[in-house]
């Protein structure tokens, strides 16, 4: 069991990692909203020059991608809240054993141990 004084900032952490990923998926947005419109100024389609489309095309990808990681993020904090709120926050979901203190210090929205969290992903890198 995590002290109340740990918890308390521990879920201070959580508030501003949950603030600074909403920032970032906003600017995301808002990227990827000007992408979009560069694209009006070609009538929304393909532009005249391929090389433009392909560099477009590339940046698109990437803010998509680090959309969807940082929307995992978020989702994994808002668990955490959840594992606070129903006193599981600390206790791996797989194992049931305590996370060290040092792992939910660097990384606040973990749900597994360290070891669990190795064999699922390797579990994971399997099925790839």
């Amino acid at each position: 069991m995590i002290a109340a004084t740990k918890l308390n900032s521990l879920r201070a952490a959580l508030d501003e990692r949950k603030a600074t990923t909403e920032t970032e998926l906003a600017n995301l947005h808002e990227e990827l909203r000007a992408l979009g419109g560069d694209s009006d100024d070609e009538n929304g389609s393909v532009g005249n020059h391929l090389a433009d489309d392909g560099s477009y095309v590339q940046e698109q990808d990437r803010i998509l991608r680090v959309e969807a990681d940082l929307t995992s993020i978020l989702n994994q904090i808002n668990d955490a809240f959840a594992r606070i709120d129903n006193g599981t926050y600390g206790v791996c979901a797989r194992c049931e054993k305590p996370i060290a203190e040092e792992r939910l210090e660097y990384l606040p929205f973990v749900a597994y141990c360290i070891d669990c969290q190795a064999f699922l992903e390797r579990q994971n890198g399997a099925l790839s």
